[in-house]
């Protein structure tokens, strides 16, 4: 078993690149319409009839497709949920471009390994351009963690809640899902101007943005306020951080929380002792490359940086396959 991971491991550009090229060609919504001849992909997508068997050949590889004995192929049940544009859960467009922005990071893992810090600065064009495919993946990927998160805390059915989302991005996915759910609620969003004006565009569409907030800059400066929000909302953001960093902003964010209130930290969280779950593990190495002091958080620590800067000991909820809840009380 652990030799056919190896292999599979040292097979990754190869079968991400395969899996890439079928998103770009639309292969699997072409194969979700009924199943298809090489020689029918080929001629409907322009391509060559070689080029088609080669990503037909290691897509049935993956068990992602299957072929008959006409030669018909098909998708399996896992295509059909995650490589159709379309469908809900389908896994997006941004990832044969973040695919390219990964290679050259990671054709310098061992020098990154070494020095510690990313191979591009951080505000480099190819660190920006990176952020700008990843961005609406995670918005689309992140819904119905966010669901789940505000479902958690017993705001979404009622009440006149204040939230502060550090971060919110420019899907706002915490005011969008809280507001369209909660009449009375309100949300404020700490994030740079170009990205608060593109929430509060996406906002408008929903009827919700008279409720919607924001505070424009750097959320390292600004003010989140004394005693002014029922829950603060940390998504993907502490990652990022380092651990000094991330104790200013968790005593902010209790600074900025009325008596009582809560914070939601939503991230790839690991298990005590870093043996699970494999998506968070895995998600080190993305912050290696990505930043110059940010980790995969192990729950102890997420524990000791929250209860030594305001809050009661934090209760942990995993979402999705990924993503893990984490939610404490200021004392």
């Amino acid at each position: 078993m652990i030799g056919s991971i190896i292999h599979i491991a040292l097979e990754g550009a190869r079968l991400n690149a395969l899996i890439c090229a079928s998103l770009e060609l639309r292969l699997s919504g072409l194969l979700s319409s009924g199943s298809k001849t090489i020689e029918q992909i080929a001629e409907q997508t322009e391509s060559s009839l070689r080029g088609c068997q080669a990503i037909a050949d290691g897509m049935v590889a993956l068990k992602l497709w299957k072929v008959d004995e006409q030669g018909q192929y098909s998708n399996s049940p896992a295509a059909e949920k995650w490589l159709v544009p379309g469908k809900p859960e389908y896994v997006g467009d941004e990832h044969p471009d973040l695919f390219r922005d990964w290679l050259p990071r990671y054709a310098k893992i061992t020098e990154t390994v070494k020095s510690g810090e990313p191979v591009f600065d951080l505000n480099s064009k190819e660190t920006l351009d990176f952020w700008a495919h990843l961005t609406p993946m995670l918005a689309a990927k992140g819904a119905p963690v966010a669901i789940q998160a505000i479902e958690s805390l017993g705001i979404d059915s009622g009440g006149a809640v204040s939230l502060l989302d550090v971060g919110g991005g420019g899907s706002a996915m915490y005011a969008r899902q809280l507001l369209t759910r909660n009449p009375e609620a309100t949300s404020t969003q700490v994030d740079w101007p170009h990205i608060n004006a593109a929430a509060r565009c996406s906002l408008d569409q929903t009827g919700v943005a008279e409720r919607f907030f924001n505070r424009d800059g750097d959320f390292h400066d600004v003010p989140f306020g004394e005693e002014e929000f029922d829950v603060v909302v940390f998504s993907h953001i502490v990652h990022q951080e380092s651990p000094e960093s991330n104790a200013e902003l968790v005593a902010r964010a209790a600074r900025a929380l009325k008596p009582g209130g809560r914070i939601l930290i939503v991230d790839w969280v690991v298990d005590d002792g870093r043996t699970g779950p494999a998506s968070s593990l895995l998600f080190m190495s993305t912050m290696l490359m990505l930043s110059s002091s940010g980790k995969s958080y192990e729950r102890r620590e997420l524990t000791q940086i929250l209860t030594e800067n305001g809050f009661a000991a934090p209760q942990f909820e995993s979402a999705e396959d990924w993503a893990t809840l984490c939610i404490a009380e200021k004392v």
